[in-house]
């Protein structure tokens, strides 16, 4: 596989609302960047790139055959393993064998890595890490439920401001939409919608098409100009490294200068591969928004793009275990 380079160093969180000249100094990744950055892809990383965003099918789709599955779950085994700093992994795997080393749990790790057991058990381990600093070590070692979220999640629950919506794109990928607006600047607030992104995630992968084919995430952000506060970018792409599933395209609606240059400010602590499968869609001119989506297989039916459509949204609906 080629490999994906990262061109960042380490991240970090920012919450506070701050004035614009502060967010001038926060390091960006400009449009301009990602232009000459999506040139010196390499033709397969372009094709894989396209693929994902555009939902066509795999031109060598992998043949799950049982002896394939056997080999690769032994191989991923042989690389945990060899893993370093894995303390969270090796309590879970101690605590319940059966969940954490059980063939149709790994299956989504390796799914989400077209099979490469390498990457496969990185991803566990950033899972098992991030999953018990989320949730604490009572509850992590099995299948979350509901009720295992906390008190202060509430608020951010009932909110939504991270939601499944309830119609696939055309390629069949569930759509993930984070609006911006129902996020405040308290960290327990952040972290609860953290802990919701879980959650919804988790209810998508469920199904076995979406681990192999991924997840779509739009991400609509019209905070008042002035008073932007960045997201954060470590715990949310920290969460995105560690769940068994891939992200196969991420749409953000940009309404102005002020909400493009927090645009930037993310670009610059996400991965090649992430930009690569990033669009955005600038200025308020939703008729052109709609056209551009539909292109990727979203339609506009699809898309409770208004504060009040996405406010009547049923929040769960339905949502499962993780």
């Amino acid at each position: 596989d080629d490999k994906v380079g990262n061109t960042t160093s380490a991240r970090t969180t920012t919450t506070t609302t701050m004035s614009f000249h502060c967010l001038q100094e926060k390091p960006v990744f400009t449009l301009d960047n990602l232009r000459e950055e999506l040139s010196t892809l390499t033709e397969q990383q372009k094709r894989e790139a396209t693929r994902d965003l555009f939902g066509f099918e795999w031109s060598d789709p992998i043949e799950e055959t049982p002896e394939f599955i056997s080999q690769k779950i032994d191989s991923l085994i042989e690389k945990l393993d060899e893993a370093e700093e894995k303390e969270a992994f090796e309590l879970a795997s101690f605590t319940n064998p059966d969940y954490v080393l059980s063939q149709s749990f790994l299956i989504m790790f390796l799914r989400a890595e077209r099979y490469d057991t390498s990457k496969a058990a990185k991803r566990i381990v950033k899972y098992w890490d991030r999953k018990v600093q989320l949730f604490g070590t009572e509850v992590s070692f099995r299948r979350l439920e509901l009720n295992d979220l906390k008190l202060e999640d509430l608020p951010a629950i009932l909110l939504g401001g991270v939601r499944e919506l309830p119609d696939d794109d055309l390629a069949g990928r569930p759509i993930i939409v984070s609006y911006r607006r129902f996020w405040d600047n308290r960290p327990t607030h952040m972290e609860s919608n953290v802990r919701l992104l879980w959650f919804v995630v988790h209810d998508a992968i469920e199904q076995e098409s979406t681990q192999k084919n991924g997840i779509v995430w739009m991400l609509k952000n019209d905070m008042p100009m002035g008073t932007v506060s960045l997201i954060p970018v470590d715990q949310v792409l920290d969460v995105r490294d560690a769940l068994p599933v891939r992200c196969a395209g991420i749409h953000m609606f940009l309404p102005n200068r002020w909400v493009q240059y927090m645009f930037e400010h993310m670009l610059f602590y996400a991965d090649t591969e992430i930009r690569a499968r990033t669009r955005q869609y600038i200025g308020t001119n939703v008729e052109e928004h709609f056209e551009e989506l539909a292109k990727f297989g979203i339609v506009r039916e699809m898309l409770p793009l208004s504060l009040v459509e996405i406010q009547n949204l049923t929040i769960w609906n339905g949502l499962r275990l993780c």
